[in-house]
């Protein structure tokens, strides 16, 4: 997935951001990298990774928050990784 930012505003537009996993739509986790929520139609639960918060354009890092201060993370998780590839500059 290389176009992170056209997901997050075609999902801003049809309101299918989903907070009922970590309490907020847009979360950092430990490791930096970036996960949305969102929902199908079906009303499954699709996450969207991204691989760091900087590279995002900054309207939508503004609205991120921490998963940290969301849930208390454990030794394991602030370790733990999604092991993305970083996005190749155009």
């Amino acid at each position: 997935m290389d176009d992170f930012a056209s997901i997050y505003e075609k999902a801003k537009a049809l309101g299918i951001f989903d907070s009922t996993a970590f309490g907020h739509h847009l979360v950092e986790v430990p490791n930096g990298n970036v996960q949305l929520c969102i929902r199908d139609p079906a009303g499954n639960l699709i996450e969207v990774d991204w691989p760091s918060i900087a590279t995002l354009p900054p309207e939508i890092a503004a609205e991120w928050q921490r998963l940290a201060d969301q849930l208390p993370q454990s030794e394991g998780n602030r370790q733990a990784t999604l092991f993305l590839v970083e996005p190749v500059a155009r």
